[in-house]
């Protein structure tokens, strides 16, 4: 079996708190032509900083770290927040529209199924689909 790559990152702990460490990515100029660039969303975070949850490690300020993530769990992240709410916004739509035959019923429910999934996303989902990046740190030597 093929081992998981992993997309690998540095950074430099901010805050700790007992629960999370707080880490600032530092972003490099490869990072543009990595192959992964299209799947990474760190550089989409608000000023680069990730919270790693629940380590087994005492970090402390200013500490350089590196930050691991498998390619896995950032896939699954994008197909359940980038590319399933259209695929339910149109297929939904088409499914409604050709049992009903009515073109306006069907933008309209498929529009609320599309409301719906994002209040159910916040409210219900959003901690699960967080789960599945799962980011571990570690000292730098």
């Amino acid at each position: 079996m093929k081992k998981e790559r992993n997309i690998v990152h540095h950074g430099v702990v901010i805050r700790t708190d007992g629960k999370s460490v707080f880490i600032r990515v530092i972003l490099k100029k490869s990072c543009d032509s990595c192959d992964s660039a299209t799947l990474c969303s760190i550089p989409h975070f608000d000023k680069n900083i990730i919270e790693v949850k629940k380590t087994k490690n005492i970090f402390t300020t200013g500490e350089k770290v590196i930050l691991i993530v498998s390619r896995f769990s950032v896939w699954a992240e994008q197909v359940l927040v980038y590319f399933f709410p259209p695929f339910l916004l149109i297929s939904s739509f088409l499914l409604i529209k050709v049992t009903t035959g009515d073109f306006n019923l069907a933008g309209i429910l498929a529009l609320s199924l599309f409301a719906i999934y994002f209040i159910l996303y916040y409210f219900l989902f959003k901690k699960q689909i967080e789960s599945y990046l799962k980011y571990k740190i570690r000292k730098m030597d």
